[in-house]
């Protein structure tokens, strides 16, 4: 349970353009857009799910 609320804080702060940057670094640069349109439409459930497991790490 505590993993999936901290899956979707990693999706909100992935889907701003402040943390591109820390995406890129770690080679996710491509969640990014997915994230931000989610964000966009009120998908905030759902973006937790595109965090897996090596994200948590």
């Amino acid at each position: 349970r505590a993993a999936t609320g901290i899956r979707q804080q990693i999706a909100f702060y992935a889907s701003t353009p402040a943390y591109l940057g820390v995406l890129e670094i770690h080679g996710w640069e491509g969640l990014h857009g997915d994230l931000n349109a989610m964000s966009k439409r009120g998908e905030w459930q759902a973006m937790g799910e595109l965090i897996d497991d090596e994200m948590l790490d």
